[in-house]
């Protein structure tokens, strides 16, 4: 009866010592779209390392770009979104590409 006890005892201890598992955010500002793959229709266009700011790279093919969310940053035209394209964290501009259905 002692072991049962003791069983028990460590089991509620591990239960309530347990992390609670929460969803991970999904993004800046946990947009929607996040790890979507976005499609280039009409290169060129610039990778910029923030909204309107220093060119990190040029899109100069049609074709897919991985997007890691919204920065949360629109302007009158549409919003900036993550990328990886040029080997390191940027910024496209929502004007630039399209979600395929």
């Amino acid at each position: 009866m002692q072991s049962l006890k003791t069983i028990l005892t460590l089991t509620v201890l591990a239960v309530v010592a347990a992390p609670i598992a929460q969803a991970a955010p999904r993004g800046v500002n946990n947009p929607d779209r996040v790890g979507l793959t976005g499609w280039v229709p009409t290169p060129p266009t610039n990778i910029r390392a923030q909204p309107n700011g220093k060119i990190q790279c040029v899109v100069r093919r049609e074709g897919r770009i991985k997007l890691y969310g919204s920065t949360g940053i629109e302007d009158h035209n549409g919003e900036w979104f993550y990328t990886d394209y040029c080997g390191k964290m940027g910024m496209i501009h929502s004007t630039q590409f399209v979600i395929p259905d």
